[in-house]
């Protein structure tokens, strides 16, 4: 892990509250055999996650990976804001590009309906319609793209467009 992205994360603990993870985890079915199971959850509001995108915004698109790969939902969450304010900010076709591809491959971990509907229709819905191009076919109602339901959710997302 990047010291970036070590310091981020320890930021995200800071900013933690015990009763409102114990709530998020409730709400997002985290429990066995739940769709959000085995998800932790530090207690952060979304909020206070938009205010850490606003200043994380330029960290190194390496650095939102490693955070898109972490067991905290608040902190994939800020990478996926991060990851959307990066992508909708004007950057150029190649970076949009690169973010389009890594979003596609780290949908193992955009695994809750909140992670999709704050980021697809953003990353995904843009690119697709720019290039005609749909991601999920085929091989998505197996799972090929991460969660079913988050294959479907993306699905949604490009045909409602």
């Amino acid at each position: 892990m990047s010291a970036q992205t070590d310091q981020i994360i320890r930021t995200l603990h800071e900013l933690g509250d015990h009763d409102i993870a114990i709530h998020s985890q409730r709400f997002f079915k985290t429990g066995k055999g739940e769709y959000g199971e085995g998800d932790k959850f530090l207690g952060i509001r979304v909020p206070t996650l938009r205010k850490c995108a606003v200043k994380y915004k330029e960290i190194r698109l390496g650095d939102a990976l490693e955070l898109l790969t972490s067991p905290f939902h608040e902190a994939r969450l800020l990478a996926l804001l991060i990851l959307v304010a990066r992508y909708s900010s004007g950057s150029d076709g190649a970076e949009q590009k690169t973010i389009y591809r890594s979003y596609l491959n780290h949908t193992d971990f955009i695994n809750n309906w909140d992670l999709v509907d704050c980021s697809a229709e953003h990353i995904v819905e843009p690119t697709c319609l720019a290039e005609t191009e749909i991601p999920f076919t085929g091989s998505c109602a197996q799972g090929a793209y991460g969660s079913e339901e988050s294959a479907l959710c993306l699905r949604f997302t490009y045909q409602k467009a």
